[in-house]
Formats: structure tokens, C-alpha cells, sequence
């Protein structure tokens, strides 16, 4: 066999469980249920039984989202099912075997097949390959959008030096493909609007607190506003004892060298938790650390776009950590810290106006 600038490995090919016909895929008939996910709840999708997972390859027929993923000790395929890409239904696994590795599944004739490999060495390459969030490079499509997913792996961070392969999945994404040739990559806007349902957000506006700086806290504009040239700090004094969150909001700055650090699970003295970085002087953002001059967790390097306001989202759950910047990139890592769970937003090098702030609790379970 000639390799044309590709690494030769040897490929298996299965039966995977699934619908006999194209017109019967439904979720009903995949197999036993095992349970239902709600991302909306927790966005980081891991099996009822709590192992962790890698390599999600996802797939798109007749209406239905599957999501086949690894289980850790390479012996399971599992699989989950979505038609709203909110909630997800767990199946029994579409194989148990040995030695699973690295899958595609596809359809022909009305039945389904697993091409996989056989558990060998990989190296990380693609553009959505990090040593973060990895495998993320897969995705499906339904004819007009491209759905990926990736896992957390194990790695070196400033808290720990952690290695092995496995964690659960990230958020869902949707790449967004821009006039200039570029990629970026958004949170699935499903999943964004089922956590903004007002009826499940905090009023921040109840809870926020100046620190430092003069604030104008405007519940009828949805706004704060750092008015001080200098900059400032406000802390979201939150109602609840609960870490994890989801929290978004659009900022504004007045200046080129104005720049702004979310920090999330902090305490009432903010002097704990993790800082997301948003500096458009330097084309910059990052999640580091409290401490100044304390360990980078991730960063990447952003062009913002001058005088518009900047997006951010952020998912915080369990050991997890996402921030999705202007629906463009995103930073992923594993954290530790879960003892504090207040958020602070401090502004320096000029003013800042925060916009549309939106705060919804998940409901995270140790363990899951």
C-alpha cells in the first residue's frame, strides 16, 4: 500500500447499534436508554456512570445528532442522541470490545458501521487541537451548519501537573466561517438560549458592590459602568454558594489600553479564583491565575475589533473552565479551585461599560 503523505494504521470496521432503515431513525429505537443529559444544567457532557471520555466523533441523519464518544479505557463506544442539541439521551454503548480507538461512524445501505483503529500512538495536529481541549476537529453537519465537540485531556496547568488521557466532553460548537478565509468557533446558540431563559437568571443588578472606582449600576439599561479613568473594581456578590456558573456579558472600553479581568469563582475579598483576560491593546486574552504575575492556564492571541463591543461567554462547572470570546475563539483548561464562588469584573488603563450582564447557576454534581 503506498501512503501519500499519511501514516498507515491498521482500520476495523463494526456494526454499531442503530436504526435498520433511514425512515425509522428515531431516538426510540438506538438502543436501551441509559439516562438523559441536560447541558443546560451541566455543559460538560460525561456518562451516568461518571468514566471519563475522549475522542467524540460526531454524525448527523435524518434530524438526529449522535455523538459516539470513548470511553477512557478504550474498551466502550458510547453513544448519545440529540434532537435539540440541549438534552442529550444516553444509549447502552454501540460496542464493547478492546483496544477502541479513534472512530468514524457511517451509514450504508440502512445499516451503520465503526471504522476505528486499534489504541496506537497519535500526534496533536489541526487547528483545533490543543493540548486543552483536544479532538475537536471532528464535526457533522446537517447541510448548513458544522457541529464539533472535543474532551478535556489531562495536562501540565500552574495548580498541577496532570497527564493521561480522558475527561469529559466540552461544550458543543459551531464553527463560524468568516469572509476572509478564517474560522472562528461559537457555543451552540441552542444551548445559549435555553441558559438564558429569564426565569432561571440571577438579578446581578441586586448583588453588585463597588470595590474600587466610581460605578454607575443601572438595572433599567442592563448596565454597568466603570466611570473612572483609571479604571475599577465591582463584585458580584451572588446569592447562592454554588461555583458553577454560566456568565455573559458584552464590554465596551473608551480606550485602546483599557482592559478588563473577569474573575470567577473569587471571594468576597478578591483575592482568590481565575482571571479571564480580555486586552485589546495587545491582542490578547487569556484565563491566568488571581495572583499578579500568577501561572497562564490559556492563552491566544486575538485581533479585537476597534470600538465594537467585545462578547464574552463564559462556562464554569465542576474542574472545568470555557471562555468563548465575540463568538470567534474559545479557551479551555482543568481547574481545581471550587471553595469560592462570587464573580469580580475589574477595569484598568481607562473606562468600561459592561452590557447585558447574565448570570444562570448549573447544577453541578461531584463526581458526574
Amino acid at each position: 500500500m503506498k501512503s501519500i503523505g499519511l501514516t498507515v494504521v491498521t482500520v476495523f470496521c463494526c456494526m454499531v447499534s442503530g436504526p435498520l432503515s433511514a425512515q425509522s431513525a428515531t431516538p426510540t429505537n438506538l438502543g436501551q436508554i441509559v439516562t438523559v443529559h441536560d447541558t443546560s444544567a451541566n455543559p460538560f457532557l460525561l456518562p451516568l456512570s461518571g468514566t471519563e471520555v475522549g475522542d467524540p466523533f460526531p454524525v448527523y441523519w435524518d434530524g438526529v445528532w449522535h455523538l459516539y464518544a470513548l470511553r477512557g479505557d478504550l474498551r466502550t463506544v458510547l453513544h448519545f442522541t440529540s434532537t435539540d442539541l440541549v438534552k442529550w439521551t444516553e444509549h447502552e454503548p454501540a460496542m464493547v470490545g478492546n483496544g477502541i480507538a479513534t472512530g468514524t461512524v457511517v451509514r450504508h445501505d440502512n445499516k451503520f458501521y465503526m471504522f476505528y483503529t486499534d489504541a496506537g500512538p497519535w500526534k496533536l495536529r489541526g487547528q483545533y487541537h490543543s493540548k486543552f481541549l483536544t479532538a475537536a476537529s471532528r464535526l457533522a453537519t446537517d447541510g448548513e451548519r458544522r457541529l464539533c465537540w472535543g474532551f478535556f485531556s489531562k495536562h501540565k496547568t500552574p495548580e498541577r501537573n496532570n497527564g493521561g488521557y480522558g475527561g469529559p466532553l466540552g461544550v458543543g460548537r459551531e464553527l463560524v466561517f468568516k469572509d476572509d478565509g478564517s474560522i472562528g468557533v461559537r457555543p451552540l446558540q441552542e444551548l445559549v438560549a435555553a441558559i438564558r431563559k429569564p426565569q432561571d437568571n440571577v438579578s446581578l443588578f441586586n448583588c453588585a458592590r463597588e470595590i474600587s472606582g466610581r460605578w454607575e449600576i443601572d438595572a433599567g439599561e442592563q448596565v454597568f459602568r466603570c466611570k473612572d479613568e483609571g479604571g475599577g473594581a465591582l463584585l458580584l456578590d451572588l446569592p447562592e454558594k454554588n461555583p458553577d456558573y454560566f456568565f455573559e456579558a458584552d464590554m465596551l472600553f473608551t480606550s485602546p489600553q483599557a482592559k478588563a479581568d473577569v474573575v470567577v469563582r473569587t471571594s468576597e475579598n478578591i483575592d482568590s479564583g481565575y482571571r479571564i483576560a480580555i486586552e485589546p491593546g495587545k491582542k490578547n486574552t487569556a484565563i491566568r491565575q488571581f495572583k499578579p504575575g500568577g501561572g497562564t492556564f490559556n492563552e491566544k492571541d486575538y485581533a479585537f475589533a476597534k470600538g465594537k463591543p467585545v462578547k464574552l461567554q463564559v462556562f464554569v462547572c465542576g474542574n472545568q473552565i470555557e471562555a468563548f470570546v465575540d463568538e470567534q475563539i474559545c479557551l479551555s483548561t482543568r481547574v481545581v479551585e471550587r471553595s469560592h464562588h462570587m464573580i469580580a469584573i475589574e477595569i484598568s488603563g481607562g473606562r468600561a461599560t459592561i452590557s447585558k450582564p447574565l448570570l444562570r447557576y448549573f447544577k453541578y454534581k461531584e463526581g458526574k
